[in-house]
């Protein structure tokens, strides 16, 4: 009767420390990602098109590249983009 006490007791403790631990891993994770520096995609971009949208930004470039027209840029990087998206949809990516 003693033993079987003992035995489901140390079962127990180890369920419970084994449930602590998980929680305290979980926890810890849930810290690291919080901490983290959230990243998409979309973030880049952003970043990317607020880059160029300055007037110095743009001068730069056009002083680096003469014949560099902004607006052919725009139209050509989002038919590139569509492009890419249409192929990828149709799952398809040898027509890009």
């Amino acid at each position: 009767m003693r033993n079987r006490a003992f035995k489901r007791f140390s079962i127990c403790l180890v369920n419970y420390f084994f449930h602590a631990a998980i929680l305290g891993i979980v926890f810890l994770v849930y810290l690291y990602g919080r901490n983290q520096k959230q990243s998409s995609a979309y973030n880049t971009l952003s970043n990317i098109n607020q880059k160029f949208s300055d007037e110095e930004n743009v001068t730069e470039l056009t002083s680096t590249i003469p014949n560099f027209n902004l607006a052919e840029f725009y139209q050509k990087a989002e038919t590139a983009f569509l492009k890419i998206q249409e192929a990828w949809q149709q799952q398809n990516l040898n027509t890009v």
